[in-house]
């Protein structure tokens, strides 16, 4: 499907005063292309806030996106896209959630690491080896999945964001949890990897799940 197919939906959509504007999801892969070239970008709507983008087989994301400033929620899932124009992601400095997953990304890609409001991101099931220190700049950030990726360490910097809630890191491949604490971390999962050691500071006060089945942990460093 052509890029721009899907952003000619959009038109449709809001040509007709879609009582529904705050979100749209992109089902229809019949669209003619020709009705982009007559009307142009002046019917994309910047106060769209909710944009689903899943599973249409992209490759990579439409520049159009750069359009929707108001934009708080993004789903990018099951597609194959590698890399994103940093630009335009960059652009969409009032998002919220961002969901990545299954796709076909290696690293996370700086520009996420620009994206000061984003509370939720969800980048599973992606060929991700290892996450970047500047993951700390994603301050509040509350939920985080990496879960199912080729992981195998995660930064000290992580412990940075002070308000993550939710930090999903299983079926991966971590053989060491770096030494940081997340005072507000209520769910931990870290099933199914390798890890050996895994250190009490990661048990915060306020955890309430914490997954560590399938591992070969042998010893909980500085026990409380």
């Amino acid at each position: 499907m052509k890029i721009k197919n899907i952003f000619i939906l959009i038109i449709i959509i809001l040509s007709f005063n879609c009582s529904n504007k705050d979100l749209i999801k992109f089902n229809d892969k019949k669209i003619n292309k020709k009705i982009m070239k007559k009307y142009g970008k002046k019917y994309l709507n910047n106060n769209i806030k909710e944009l689903d983008l899943s599973n249409l087989g992209l490759f990579v994301i439409p520049k159009e996106l750069q359009f929707f400033t108001n934009l708080e929620t993004l789903d990018l899932s099951s597609n194959n896209i590698s890399d994103f124009d940093n630009q335009i992601i960059r652009s969409l400095t009032n998002l919220k959630s961002l969901n990545i997953s299954n796709n076909k990304f290696s690293n996370l890609p700086d520009s996420i690491f620009a994206l000061k409001n984003l509370t939720k991101l969800d980048a599973s099931n992606n060929n991700l080896i290892d996450i970047s220190k500047d993951i700390q700049n994603l301050t509040n950030l509350t939920e985080l999945y990496l879960t199912k990726n080729k992981i195998t360490f995660i930064p000290d910097e992580i412990g940075f964001i002070n308000k993550l809630r939710i930090l999903d890191l299983s079926y991966n491949e971590i053989t060491e949890v770096g030494d940081f604490s997340l005072s507000n971390l209520q769910f931990l999962n870290i099933e199914h990897n390798k890890i050996q050691i895994l250190s009490a500071s990661l048990l915060s006060k306020d955890l309430i799940i914490l997954k560590a089945n399938n591992n070969k942990i042998k010893v909980i460093d500085d026990m409380i």
